[in-house]
């Protein structure tokens, strides 16, 4: 069961839908379910004698008769709210039925669960004891249980000290649990056999609403022999617990790691650059930063670098561990740059910056490391290193003559890097240095936000990599009407910046994402914005090139599930054409995608990913330069 919405966008059309199977393969669908009145549907148990009871939303018109002005009138609204359906039938038909509230008891029912006996829900409830000034309230969990889905009563109250209300409910035949939250969000699992009596069984630590530090839990269920088992996350870890037999102790939670094939290995390669008779790939593996290197001449006899430092301390990447990602590399006079974040698990990203002399041995750089400070791409240029990103949710550039000690940028005029800004990505021009993102549109009067939200495509020149100078936004292309650029290549001072987009669509449908590119021919004063020629239903370009015959652009195409990699090509950055992109981990079923790209002599080496139902294979290719 769930929902159906005509118009695709769930904006006060949709209604409920129920589909039933008496073997789990045939299905037969239900529209509109008690004439209308349901508009979704989440949870459903079986009473035991045939019956269904599920949980979910109305909306219904009433009429009432109201005086204004010395005047009777009737007037019709719409009332929403949450409530619990019967079907005698196996869901051919449902009838509203009502819970009472009990034991101090109120608002909405929690939860919806088989078990012995019946059907069982919750809802919070409170006492108040004492009189005026000595009057105190506490809280609990009230349990009410019905053994034909029709009569509902109280069964019993869980607690637990610190009470902080019933996150889940669940049964089985065998039995029913909650998990109940205490001081701090710490979660409690209670276990019952009948709903009237409840004994603890495990602690899971704290958690949390929605993802990042504590755990969120997604599932709670009751198997064979009572036990509970627990299913979430625990910031980017999957979690999978049983409850334990004593209060004091903790539940005991699955190691994952050695279930086969529970755990998929996380590989990732965002960026790759070429120098000094090399080529090196950045990302990360498991959660920690990643560098690959290859010689120029041998460009397939790849090679793990050595990051020895990057996992000084606690290893990244594990359990409640920051996860680290290189996301741009770079070669310049001083050696190699690598840039990338650190996640921590409370979701705050700090820098992370590692410098080579080889691009084999790789060391931790000193960096301007204060949270807020986010770096995404790199370059090296006349006046040396550049890194660009946002600072305390503004653009901002930093430059090193040496790796060693860095320089934060500064506006050229006035406000050039102030507002709702961000860079994302740098080049190198014969004149400077040219950074590209976007910013928050934003209306003159007071430079208060557009809304709904839009985003424009920013442009940044700089002669020295300090005094930066913001020029004139460049337009979006025909159709779209909201994005920004995220990565920007220079063959001299023409340069190409890929971008992202949406296009408005008819009322009442989501909009529609879209690639495009913008050309610079004159080191990035003026800019003119195109979507690629086939490119219209590109679900993003994902990385560029410079090549002794032009540009190249990587991309995708079709949708999640059927997304193929794509390539174009251009001698100027202003006319594509779309060039050949076939073969095992190019096309087929599943996703296949290229994540970044690098010129090799007179070919293009081009690494990505191929993912399916068994998960993600590298891809590898080259091709000679379109």
């Amino acid at each position: 069961m769930g929902a159906h919405s005509p118009s695709g966008t769930f904006r006060g059309d949709q209604r409920a839908v129920v589909w039933t199977s008496a073997d789990g393969r045939s299905w037969r669908r239900a529209d509109r379910p008690a004439n209308g009145e349901i508009t979704g549907l989440d949870r459903v148990a079986a009473t035991g004698n045939g019956a269904l009871v599920a949980h979910g939303w109305f909306a219904r018109k009433v009429t009432k008769t109201v005086a204004r002005k010395g005047k009777r009138r009737k007037q019709t609204a719409t009332q929403r709210g949450e409530g619990l359906w019967l079907s005698p039938d196996g869901g051919r038909t449902w009838t509203p039925v009502t819970v009472p509230q009990a034991q101090g008891s109120y608002g909405p029912t929690i939860g919806l669960a088989a078990g012995p006996g019946g059907v069982y829900v919750a809802r919070e409830g409170r006492r108040v004891t004492g009189t005026k000034k000595r009057r105190t309230t506490t809280r609990h969990g009230v349990i009410f249980s019905s053994a034909d889905g029709r009569t509902w009563a109280p069964a019993g109250q869980v607690s637990v000290p610190s009470y902080g209300g019933v996150a889940r409910l669940a049964g089985s035949s065998t039995g029913l649990a909650v998990l109940v939250r205490g001081k701090g969000g710490a979660g409690t699992v209670l276990r019952s056999g009948d709903g009237r009596t409840w004994r603890p069984g495990g602690d899971v630590g704290a958690t949390a609403a929605a993802p990042g530090a504590g755990l969120t839990v997604s599932g709670l269920t009751v198997a064979a022999g009572a036990a509970a088992v627990i299913t979430g996350r625990r910031g980017d870890d999957p979690y999978l617990a049983l409850s334990g037999e004593a209060a004091a102790r903790p539940v005991n939670a699955v190691d994952l790691a050695k279930v086969p094939g529970a755990i998929r290995p996380e590989r990732a390669v965002t960026s790759m650059g070429v120098g000094a008779g090399r080529v090196v790939a950045v990302g990360s593996t498991g959660g920690g930063g990643a560098v690959w290197s290859a010689p120029a001449a041998n460009p397939g006899a790849w090679a793990r670098a050595q990051t020895p430092d990057l996992r000084a301390g606690k290893a990244a990447g594990g359990p409640r561990q920051p996860r680290q990602r290189f996301g741009d590399v770079v070669h310049g006079s001083k050696g190699w740059l690598a840039v990338g974040r650190v996640t921590a698990p409370d979701g705050k990203v700090t820098p992370l910056v590692a410098g080579a002399a080889d691009g084999v041995t790789w060391r931790r750089a000193p960096f301007p490391g204060a949270r807020g400070n986010i770096v995404d791409g790199c370059t090296s240029g006349p006046s040396g290193y550049v890194v660009v990103g946002t600072s305390a949710g503004k653009a901002a550039a930093w430059r090193s003559t040496d790796l060693k000690s860095w320089k934060r940028g500064s506006n050229a005029g006035k406000g050039d890097l102030d507002g709702r800004t961000w860079m994302r990505d740098v080049a190198a021009t014969s004149k400077g240095y040219v950074a590209v993102g976007g910013r928050q549109a934003t209306t003159g009067a007071g430079r208060k936000p557009v809304k709904p939200v839009s985003y424009l495509p920013a442009v940044w020149t700089s002669r020295d990599g300090v005094k930066w100078s913001a020029v004139a936004p460049p337009p979006l292309p025909s159709g779209v009407a909201s994005g920004a650029f995220h990565q920007i290549v220079a063959r001299g001072d023409v340069l190409v910046g890929l971008g992202w987009g949406t296009a408005p669509q008819a009322a009442g449908k989501p909009a529609r994402w879209l690639a495009f590119t913008g050309v610079s021919s004159d080191g990035g004063r003026t800019w003119r914005t195109s979507v690629p020629t086939g490119a219209g239903e590109a679900s993003e370009l994902t990385s560029s090139v410079v090549t002794p015959k032009g540009f190249v652009v990587a991309g995708t195409v079709g949708g999640p599930g059927a997304q193929d990699a794509a390539m174009w090509a251009s001698t100027d950055g202003a006319a594509w054409r779309r060039v050949p992109a076939r073969g095992t981990g190019l096309d087929g079923p599943g996703d296949q995608r290229l994540t970044a790209l690098a010129a090799v002599g007179g070919d293009v080496l081009a690494v990505g990913v191929n993912a399916d139902h068994r998960g993600e294979t590298p891809t590898l290719w080259r091709t000679t330069a379109p």
